[in-house]
């Protein structure tokens, strides 16, 4: 891993459930708390690189936020100072649309991913949203539930948008069904095939780098192989034996997946081992990962990223890390040219 490495670490601004009654919207607890603990992180990271630390932020503006907190900007309106802070720091924000839609028939949510004018709704009002807020383009779109479609990309270069971070390679298609609450429609794709590097999407299908230059850049999470700890190995083989136990699809040790903070891995030191090792195989190395604003409400999920990051500082390579925007790291990996 020679010269720096740039890194995004990137932040889903959401409610801290998932789904909520429209009359009792969910609290925004785990961002909160977030936003006081930020700059201390961003110190320690900032010391360890000896470069400053810049992270992204993907802001929920959709119907969903529209239909609970009666404004799709919400969030901004109710930490203004917070988001013009980080934005002078450097930080990177954009917007992250979910395609919840309210049953009211049946009293449920529905995450309407088969319906793709509902899907183009929910990512227009995400960037009206914010163009209102903040009187530009936002910096980056993370489409949410890891839901990617050629007319998606579409519509996200219709409106201008220069850097999509929803593609999580490696991880399998998802059908419809019951998850995170409420009712799902379409299919999730399969990422397995997805380039591991910076792309352009080809219109005709997402999944492979267009022909020809366009002005939409696809920035995938990081995947590597997954080195988990013995009792999750252990909770997969039994609901292996007894397949009405298993709640999803099994994650098999070893396969390649996103390399995800929140997984039960060994150590916090095995998450290192798989990204720096994924490092090793990209001709312009660099590094992308995201986390949910609720984090810290989450107890155990609080705790797997604290000691992650914790442990950073105990590789020699971490000198080398750059935590920065997605245009920068577009930038020093050569793929644009300043300017």
């Amino acid at each position: 891993m020679d010269g720096q490495v740039p890194v995004l670490l990137c932040v889903d601004v959401e409610p801290d459930d998932h789904v909520f009654p429209p009359e009792d919207p969910s609290p925004w607890k785990g961002f909160e708390l977030l936003t006081e603990r930020v700059e201390a992180l961003r110190d320690q990271l900032s010391s360890l690189t000896g470069e400053p630390a810049r992270f992204n932020w993907a802001i929920r503006m959709d119907p969903q936020i529209a239909e609970g907190y009666a404004d799709p900007g919400f969030i901004v309106d109710r930490h203004r100072r917070f988001f013009e802070e980080v934005r002078e720091r450097g930080d990177a924000l954009g917007v992250h649309p979910h395609a919840w839609r309210w049953d009211r028939g049946r009293g449920v949510w529905v995450a309407d991913h088969a319906d793709p004018a509902w899907v183009d709704r929910c990512v227009e009002m995400s960037f009206g949203a914010y163009r209102s807020l903040f009187g530009e383009l936002p910096g980056h779109h993370r489409f949410g539930a890891r839901f990617v479609s050629e007319r998606l990309l579409a519509t996200v270069r219709r409106l201008g948008g220069r850097v999509d971070l929803t593609l999580e390679p490696g991880e399998p298609a998802a059908g419809p069904g019951e998850r995170m609450g409420g009712v799902w429609t379409g299919v999730i794709p399969d990422y397995r095939e997805v380039p591991r590097v910076p792309y352009r999407p080809d219109p005709a299908d997402f999944r492979r780098p267009a022909a020809t230059g366009g002005e939409l850049w696809a920035v995938p999470l990081t995947s590597g192989h997954l080195v988990l700890h013995p009792r999750r190995i252990l909770a997969i083989k039994r609901s292996l034996r007894h397949p009405s136990r298993r709640p999803r699809p099994a994650r098999l040790d070893g396969q390649d997946r996103t390399l995800a903070m929140w997984r039960d891995w060994r150590t916090p030191a095995a998450f290192w081992d798989s990204a720096f090792g994924a490092l090793r195989e990209l001709q312009r190395p660099y590094l992308a990962f995201a986390i949910r604003s609720d984090t810290p409400v989450r107890p155990l999920l609080a705790e797997r990223f604290d000691r992650i990051m914790a442990a950073l500082p105990e590789r020699p390579e971490a000198r080398r890390l750059v935590f920065t925007t997605p245009a920068d790291a577009l930038l020093r990996m050569g793929l644009v040219p300043e300017g």
